[in-house]
């Protein structure tokens, strides 16, 4: 047997960190430096010859006088073994080991110490953080991104009456801004009678007549006299006023008079008579009935009164107005009238005047009227047209009426009155988002709820769970459409 070589290494603590340090550093291969070290210079190799497969590989002994090991690694070695602990391992190492390559051999990596491993903790743990931290950060921007109070309101509207004039004319072509129409003029005369309502006392205690209906249930005609007496069941006494004559199974109708002029002799309607001139036994077939009541009247005579006269005249020139108006409608159709009364200048005539004692008078009024005649609806689109965009004309509401009258100049002027509705066209007309901010869904209710340019509204909160109103760029005020 071939005598084997043995080499002693030393554990340590540190492991494959170390070389061993029981045998000095083995010399590393000439033709292959390690990859560490610096490159030494190496005699040019010989150029290798091509093999030919399948033959062996010669085996080269390389002979040098350098030492194996540099003073430096042999010093390193040394200081290790007076260091460390020497216990030694003796293993056996083939001779074929010898010759192995040591860089095939797989690199041993060393074993970390605790102290290696704190920083990577460190590091993971600080990744760790800032990965929390960057999500809570995106958590919050979500939510404060998706926070918000939209709030859809639905305006009231409003009237608000407005006044325009508008130009007239007949002419053709018609002007820019004017209102095409047609003037025509009409007169007509009217007449009405009043009654005086004036009071004059005259000499005289008054007077106390009526008419009586007399009945004669005989077979025979009875003629009575005047002044024939009629006594009522009271005991008032009427007389007739002319000569009758009842015919037989008839009746006929006559005057009365009160015997005594007063108040309290007045009869009521259907008042029965008796005849106290005939025999007794005639008297419930010869009789008088009242069939209206009898009445006191003063002394006085009917006046005409200056109110009376004033009255009259006013009403008989709308009476004049309305006849007027009558004639123009008939040539207008369909179409639009706007009259001209000037009743300053119509003529007025009356039968009697104030202080006249009579019951009756009669006025008359000789009326003259102008008319325009336009469409309505191309006054209204002219009225829009100058009229703010955000106003809706009520066209029930329309009011007009002739304010200036040139018919020979071919122009008039139109005065029109007419309410127009105004609804908000933005919300911010109706709600101030700052005063919004903070408020808690009862305050927001209770603010929105006193808004006089708001009928109702809809909030909407998201989340669901908020409870107050957020900042104004999270405040969406929406009109209902």
């Amino acid at each position: 047997m071939s005598p084997q070589k043995t080499s002693i290494s030393l554990k340590s603590k540190g492991g494959g960190a170390r070389r061993s340090a029981g045998r000095p550093p083995k010399a590393r291969p000439l033709g292959r430096p390690s990859k560490s070290s610096p490159k030494r210079s190496m005699p040019n190799k010989a150029k290798s010859k091509t093999r030919k497969p399948g033959s062996p590989k010669p085996k080269v002994v390389v002979v040098t006088n350098q030492p194996l090991v540099s003073e430096e690694e042999f010093a390193v070695w040394q200081a290790a073994r007076e260091v460390e602990p020497k216990s030694e391992e003796i293993q056996t190492v083939s001779p074929e080991s010898e010759d192995v390559d040591i860089s095939s051999k797989p690199l041993e990596l060393p074993d970390l110490s605790d102290n290696h491993q704190l920083p990577s903790r460190l590091y993971r743990n600080l990744a760790i953080f800032f990965i929390i931290l960057i999500g809570f950060v995106i958590m919050v921007m979500f939510y404060y991104s998706f926070i918000k109070v939209k709030i859809i309101l639905y305006p009231a509207v409003s009237q608000q009456k407005q006044n325009t004039t508008i130009y007239l004319t007949d002419i053709t072509p018609v002007p820019s801004g004017y209102l095409p129409a047609k003037f025509i003029e009409q007169s007509t005369e009217y007449r009405e009678t009043f009654r005086a309502t004036g009071k004059k006392q005259l000499p005289g205690e008054g007077k106390l007549t009526g008419q009586v209906r007399l009945v004669n249930k005989t077979g025979k005609d009875q003629p009575l006299v005047a002044t024939t007496r009629l006594l009522t069941s009271g005991g008032v006494l009427y007389r007739l006023k002319n000569f009758v004559t009842v015919p037989a199974g008839g009746e006929i109708k006559a005057e009365v008079y009160a015997d005594q002029v007063k108040p309290e002799n007045a009869v009521g309607a259907n008042t029965k008579f008796t005849i106290p001139g005939l025999w007794s036994g005639l008297q419930d077939k010869i009789y008088a009935i009242a069939e209206e009541p009898i009445v006191f009247q003063s002394n006085i005579e009917s006046i005409i009164l200056d109110s009376d006269l004033e009255q009259a005249i006013v009403q008989a020139k709308e009476g004049a107005a309305e006849q007027v108006k009558a004639l123009i409608s008939q040539e207008a159709q369909d179409e639009t009238i706007a009259y001209w009364l000037d009743d300053n200048v119509w003529e007025v005539k009356s039968d009697g005047q104030a202080g006249d004692a009579k019951s009756e008078f009669t006025v008359t009024v000789k009326a003259t009227a102008g008319a325009a005649i336009f469409d309505f609806q191309t006054m209204v689109d002219l009225i829009k047209e100058q009229a703010d965009s955000q106003f809706t004309i009520d066209e029930s509401t329309v009011v007009y009426q002739l304010s200036k009258w040139q018919p020979q100049e071919h122009y008039a002027e139109l005065n029109v009155n007419y309410a127009v509705s105004i609804v908000a066209t933005q919300a911010e007309e109706l709600i101030d988002k700052r005063a919004l901010i903070g408020l808690t869904r009862e305050e927001l209710e209770d603010y929105l709820s006193k808004q006089p340019g708001l009928l109702t509204y809809k909030i909407i909160w998201q989340p669901h769970l908020l409870k107050k109103v957020p900042g104004t760029d999270k405040i969406i005020l929406q009109l209902a459409q």
